[in-house]
């Protein structure tokens, strides 16, 4: 990801940081986990964002390191990286 708005990195001063976890968020997602959710990506939406928005963000990240670090998920990763290290190393062979 490009840093190219560090300067507006830099500008913004405070953030609008919720008090309470919004209902029906897991218990594994704390106050603080969604407090330093907002300060991270603040930076990169113009409009404030909310806990809701934040709670889905982790969520949606936890899904995303599950399906990662699934076994098939490692098998299939595993066989694609093999696959295009063939493809690559036959590349001259291939039409343009």
């Amino acid at each position: 990801m490009s840093r190219g708005n560090h300067k507006k990195d830099c500008e913004v001063e405070a953030v609008a940081l919720p008090s309470i976890v919004p209902a029906g968020t897991p218990d594994w997602i704390t106050l603080e986990l969604i407090e330093r959710t907002i300060k991270v990506w603040q930076p990169y939406y113009e409009q404030v964002l909310s806990a809701e928005e934040a709670v889905t963000m982790i969520r949606n990240a936890g899904r995303l390191f599950v399906a990662l670090s699934s076994e098939n998920t490692a098998k299939t990763i595993c066989c694609l990286n093999l696959w295009l290290s063939h493809i690559h190393s036959h590349s001259e062979h291939l039409p343009l």
